[in-house]
């Protein structure tokens, strides 16, 4: 048979060969030329299968209407990441094996979350660490002593430095009342951008005048990082988008705040979720088949066409199709579409749980009673739950419709424990296949708080104690590290995001504070504590939030972040620092620390305190004159207890407490007078003296208007001690006339003998930096009166100063007893 086929063959082939051409030239080629021609065509073939198979699939994806190349770009930054199920699944070993590997996993997880908590630790003790050793060195540079009494004295005026010096020396330093340096040309377009919002909301709090501070910020932030370009999935600026939305909803009601903040983080994700279905939608609308009035009904079927396009037809397109109706219901729920939802529900009418009750008015009482039943109708369908999940076997339990069905029956009942185990389920079969569906539905599953005493607890499902709660939603956030939310760490704002939508503000605000991976929203963290701060739900994410974040002060925080302008731009400085005042509860005593630290570590009084007569900032900021002098009062006694008496002249004169200052006037003339006196020291304490001289002159002429028993004692003190200089002046220049004259003027010292009790008796009345000079005083007038020969005198002298003899030395009482004997 083959032979006569290859004879066949043979003869058709010179027949062929025998025919006309018609013209055609008749090509001759060598075996091995035909050889090669082969193989040329059978490469060439290869190569336009290839592309055929490529142009097919183009065109498979334009019919479905994807792109081609955007699917190739996405590929090629695609990661796969197995599970712990993927990886070991439950299904795979025993029981013992299975538990054993889960053990293993949390022992792992607690050694990460143990060296998490010590670098924090290590961080927090190198800052107090750092704390200390500045307060160490500004005691070394001021030269603070402890002196005992009222007022601490440094052993030399000099040791601190005025803090304004002269009011033309400050002028020049400060711009007559401005900044000493203007740094916010190097600012980041970003710090620019919230010391804006930080300076409003100063002059608006200032004012009483209310501000939306987070949606200023999140405005400044937008604005501040339009042009930066990245690949990031989640942005500053959609971190403050989820806190807008959030506030939107606890901004009125009277629902709790923890209740207002999950019910704005539930519609953040159902918007989110209604944008995806929308451009998923769009990008298949030949299969999705919307139709010309679409309506969002319309919109849920849409997109079940396009992802159960592998169980098509559907119910909803023709009968008998793929039972769809509790994935609509879920799906419904899941956009926020209530009353959709409850058109999809109202075939449901039959009994459920025997309780007489239909679905649909269960559902239509979980929308109106916003997520959630009464005890009643919640024990209902927690015990549908269980229900459902002991009567399904393996093959029912992966049915699309029981395992939508169980999903809405848990949402409805808001049991704790059924929720546990249905939210394991659904992580493993991808039930909800992105972290923000979980959220959502777990955001959806918390119930109210438990109803105050006095209210009926039965009418709502709070009452119950395995209702579940905010704080059992954030302890299962807990439980995964932050790394597992953030694409292992490439993505912190992501947890950052997970935290908020879970009012974790304490933890949000550490985790950005302090991580290392959130190193670059160091500013973000600051300024998002102020807006927390600013509407007052810094603490509404409960004991759970507020304990997971040991050590997070936020005052400490603000002030950490001025702090590093007080050297250069104190006016920055100061915005930061009245907000961390506000943040420690906006007490006095608060403000007068920060002012105290704010002063010592940029020395501005001309822009704080105003010089030439001009107000300074802290006259914008503390428009309160009361509560201003108050404020400023506290820190100078501070500084007064320190010994930084010129800085506490300076903040009483700034209060209006011009008594005070003087006050620590006559101390200082009470300490340069004899140091003037001494030919070691006197050049430059006469120097020093003469600058306490004009300065008191002037306080002095400022409290002539001022008719209280404060002022007047002051006063007559700095004159007494004028008397006493010029007296004890005299003395060492043996012009004893002069001190005969100036000794008259010192009423406290008697030189006649009826005066001599009530003299010893005013004594104990002296002002105490006249009575520090009274021993040096009563030896010089001694002396005077004896060179005069006023022998009456010098003996009254003498008995004043023999009845007080623990304030008069022994050998200035030996002397005047000599002097007595000589005139005799």
């Amino acid at each position: 048979m083959a032979t006569m086929d290859w004879d066949e063959l043979l003869q058709t082939s010179k027949d062929l060969a025998a025919r006309d051409t018609d013209g055609f030239p008749v090509l001759q080629r060598g075996l091995q030329q035909v050889e090669h021609l082969s193989q040329k065509l059978k490469s060439k073939g290869r190569r336009l299968d290839a592309s055929a198979d490529s142009l097919a699939a183009a065109r498979l994806f334009a019919q479905e209407g994807l792109s081609s190349q955007k699917i190739s770009r996405e590929l090629q930054a695609f990661e796969l990441r197995p599970s712990y199920v993927d990886v070991a699944h439950a299904g795979t070993g025993s029981l013992e094996e299975y538990l054993q590997q889960l053990h293993e996993m949390s022992m792992i997880n607690t050694i990460k979350e143990a060296q998490r908590h010590s670098e924090a630790s290590f961080e927090d003790f190198m800052a107090q660490c750092r704390q200390q050793e500045w307060a160490a060195a500004k005691r070394e540079m001021f030269g603070v002593g402890t002196g005992a009494g009222p007022i601490s004295i440094p052993r030399s005026p000099n040791a601190l430095r005025s803090p304004a010096g002269s009011t033309q020396q400050q002028q020049q330093q400060s711009g007559q009342g401005q900044a000493p340096t203007n740094v916010e040309q190097q600012l980041s377009a970003l710090e620019k951008a919230y010391l804006d919002v930080v300076q409003h909301l100063n002059a608006a709090v200032a004012k009483g005048e209310s501000l939306d501070a987070a949606s200023e910020f999140a405005a400044a932030s937008t604005s501040a990082l339009q042009n930066q370009q990245g690949q990031s999935r989640a942005t500053m600026p959609a971190v403050w988008g989820v806190l807008v939305r959030m506030l939107a909803e606890a901004s009125g009601g009277g629902r709790p705040t923890s209740v207002a903040l999950l019910r704005g983080a539930r519609k953040y994700l159902e918007r989110g979720f209604v944008d995806h279905i929308n451009s998923i939608v769009h990008a298949n609308r030949a299969h999705a088949a919307l139709g010309g009035a679409p309506t969002r009904r319309s919109q849920v079927r849409a997109y079940l066409r396009i992802r159960e396009s592998a169980r098509a037809p559907l119910d909803f397109d023709s009968a008998g199709g793929a039972d769809t109706l509790w994935q609509r219901i879920f799906l419904c729920l899941r956009c926020g579409f209530h009353q959709e939802a409850l058109e999809e529900a109202r075939p449901l009418v039959r009994d459920v749980g025997g309780h007489g009750g239909s679905f649909e008015g269960l559902v239509r009482e979980w929308v109106g009673r916003d997520g959630h039943l009464t005890g009643t109708s919640a024990t209902i369908m927690a015990s549908e739950c269980v229900r459902l999940l002991g009567s399904a076997d393996a093959a029912s339990a992966r049915a699309p419709a029981f395992q939508y069905k169980l999903l809405v029956y848990t949402l409805l009942s808001g049991n704790r424990i059924t929720a546990e185990q249905v939210m394991q389920v659904a992580i493993q079969q991808s039930l909800l296949p992105t972290i923000e569906d979980f959220l959502w539905f777990a955001i959806a599953l918390v119930q109210p708080p438990p109803a105050p005493s006095g209210f009926d607890a039965g009418v709502s499902s709070s009452g119950r104690g395995d209702a579940y709660q905010l704080a059992d939603l954030q302890d299962h956030i807990c439980r995964y590290p932050p790394e597992h939310y953030a694409a292992g760490g490439r993505e912190p704002l992501l947890y950052a995001i997970v935290l908020l939508l879970t009012v974790q503000l304490h933890a949000c605000i550490a985790f950005l504070a302090k991580h290392p991976s959130a190193t670059a929203y160091r500013t973000d963290a600051v300024h998002l504590l102020i807006a927390l701060l600013h509407h007052e739900i810094w603490d509404a994410g409960g004991a759970k939030d507020q304990t997971s974040s040991p050590g997070m002060d936020p005052a400490v925080l603000l002030q950490r972040y001025g702090q590093s302008f007080a050297a250069t731009a104190p006016q920055i400085a100061l915005e930061y620092y009245m907000l961390a005042a506000q943040a420690a509860q906006g007490t006095p005593e608060a403000k007068a620390r920060l002012l105290k630290d704010l002063l010592s570590e940029s020395n501005a009084f001309g822009f704080l305190l105003g010089s030439g007569g001009g107000a300074g900032a802290l006259d914008r900021l503390l428009p309160e004159a009361r509560e201003r002098s108050r404020v400023l009062g506290m820190v100078a006694q501070e500084c007064q207890a320190s010994g930084q008496v010129d800085w506490a002249i300076e903040l009483y004169q700034a209060s209006g407490q011009a008594a005070s200052a003087l006050h620590i006037v006559c101390h200082q003339l009470a300490m340069l007078i004899p140091a003037s006196l001494d030919p070691d020291r006197s050049e430059r304490a006469e120097g020093e003296l003469q600058q306490v001289l004009v300065r008191g002159a002037g306080l002095a002429a400022e409290l002539q208007v001022t008719i209280n028993s404060a002022a007047v004692a002051e006063t007559e003190a700095f004159a007494t001690l004028k008397n006493l200089r010029r007296l004890l002046v005299a003395d060492r220049m043996k012009n004893y006339g002069e001190a005969v004259s100036a000794l008259a003027e010192l009423t406290f010292l008697p030189q006649e003998q009826f005066r001599v009790r009530r003299c010893v008796e005013g004594v104990a009345r002296l002002h105490s930096a006249v009575a520090s000079l009274l021993t040096p005083a009563v030896a010089a007038g001694g002396r005077a009166l004896a060179a005069q020969g006023q022998t009456v005198a010098l003996r009254a002298l003498a008995s004043f100063a023999a009845d007080l003899p623990q304030r008069i030395s022994s050998a200035t009482l030996r002397e005047l007893n000599h002097l007595q004997s000589e005139l005799s």
